[in-house]
């Protein structure tokens, strides 16, 4: 059985600590202790990753191409070429204009 009440200070002390090294450190299994923190309120952060990769030469990055070198076609043109609708060019100029990639 895992003490739940020393996990707590043990994670404010070290707060790298993995839950694999504290169910090593308490004789417990990787699921145990998971469990054993979700009771004591202890929500384990998961690894940053990126959710959602940009392949090179995505659609995003051609539209967003063409919107720079012809700043003067209006959306529905550029839609029609890139087989997406007006809304999706406008979000990409609009994200481009909020970052100062297009002013």
């Amino acid at each position: 059985m895992i003490d739940t009440t020393i996990i707590p200070t043990e994670i404010e002390e070290n707060p790298e600590i993995t839950i694999g090294e504290l169910a090593e450190k308490h004789n417990a299994n990787y699921p145990a202790m998971a469990a054993a923190l979700r009771k004591s309120g202890i929500r384990a952060k998961r690894k940053k990753t990126t959710k959602k990769r940009l392949i090179n030469g995505s659609r995003a990055f051609k539209v967003l191409g063409y919107l720079m070198a012809n700043p003067e076609m209006n959306y529905a043109a550029i839609a029609d070429q890139f087989n997406c609708t007006r809304e999706y060019v406008s979000q990409i100029e609009a994200m481009a204009r909020q970052e100062g990639i297009i002013k």
